[in-house]
């Protein structure tokens, strides 16, 4: 069966993602004309269980995508950890590129080799998981007259994914998990719109995550450099914002949203001063041990004491300062 003439749908989840995606494909059709690709953000172990619970839960096999791949009609193909699967030609692509939106493999990658391999034939469904991986991704299926879906977020043990994707974008469907597998049937047995023109931007974009180019000058027509490091490999970045949804990338391959961008500051910020507070508590030890070897009279005793304790001083003010940020953190209103 010629998969050029049938819908590829990329479902893409994270943390809670895989019991929604179970709950997806139970409601699959045995006899599906479609192509199913599955990216969730899992750790590096084992998936045989994963596909065990796949096959388990509905009609489709369920097997781990291999590069080079032709994509097939009625089966379940999933992304392996720790490599990104795209769509050139056709067939599958493993990249071992840079992680993007702190995820390999990512759920943007997908998507966006989806839309400009098939324009109006992608579908994309974003399940439940936090951040916004996906919401790019989901984003250029729609500017290539594909069709969006994402799990209602009461449904959602995690609704960020969700939610970002649908703040994102135009969606099309807005669906319990448990609904969203019949909505797939009657997408697959329908003809899809006319394709949609695919921007030369976006072509390129998917073409720097293929790793087929990495010049600088072509990386300056997506974006323009900011004064941001990556956070992954301390290089420049570009902010490419085709879509009203600014994103940062640099030329090593690394991307991230901006929640995904202030996550690891925030995380750069905590760990810089847990390193300020054990700096200030090892000076104020070795000042009190300098004070411990002089007399209680001399003035080099009352000076180092002195300094210990304003070096105390600093210590605590920082540890007040680190517990707010913990603090704001675990706090239910707190924005990345």
């Amino acid at each position: 069966m010629n998969a050029e003439a049938n819908r590829l749908i990329v479902i893409g989840g994270s943390a809670g993602g895989l019991d929604a995606a179970l709950k997806v494909v139970s409601n699959l059709d045995a006899e599906l004309s479609a192509v199913v690709i599955l990216v969730l953000h899992l750790g590096n172990g084992t998936t045989s269980g994963l596909l065990d619970k796949l096959q388990a839960a509905g009609p489709l096999d369920a097997e781990l995508a291999r590069d080079e791949q032709p994509l097939p009609v009625g089966r379940i193909l999933v992304a392996p950890p720790g490599r990104h699967l795209v769509i050139r030609q056709g067939r599958t692509r493993l990249v071992s590129g840079p992680r993007v939106n702190l995820a390999r493999p990512s759920i943007d990658l997908t998507m966006r080799s989806a839309a400009v391999a098939r324009n109006s034939a992608a579908v994309g469904v974003v399940l439940s998981g936090m951040l916004d991986d996906g919401s790019a991704g989901l984003n250029a299926i729609v500017r290539c007259g594909g069709q969006s879906v994402v799990q209602e977020s009461t449904d959602a043990v995690y609704p960020d994914m969700p939610n970002n994707a649908a703040a994102a974008t135009q969606v099309n469907h807005r669906l319990p998990a448990g609904q969203i597998g019949q909505l797939l049937n009657e997408l697959a047995a329908t003809r899809p719109d006319a394709d949609a023109v695919v921007s030369k931007e976006l072509q390129l974009e998917n073409r720097f995550d293929m790793n087929e180019v990495d010049d600088l000058a072509e990386i300056d027509q997506l974006g323009n450099r900011v004064p941001l490091a990556c956070p992954e490999c301390g290089g420049p970045t570009w902010e490419i914002d085709l879509d009203g949804s600014p994103r940062y990338r640099c030329h090593i391959g690394h991307s991230l949203s901006t929640q995904s961008m202030l996550a690891c500051q925030e995380k750069e910020i905590e760990q810089a001063l847990w390193t300020a507070y054990r700096s200030l508590e090892e000076k104020a030890r070795l000042q009190a041990k300098m004070a411990s070897r002089g007399d209680d009279a001399s003035t080099v005793t009352r000076m180092f004491r002195e300094r210990e304790q304003e070096t105390r001083g600093q210590a605590e003010r920082l540890r007040g300062l680190l517990m707010q940020l913990v603090d704001s953190k675990q706090a239910p209103h707190a924005l990345l």
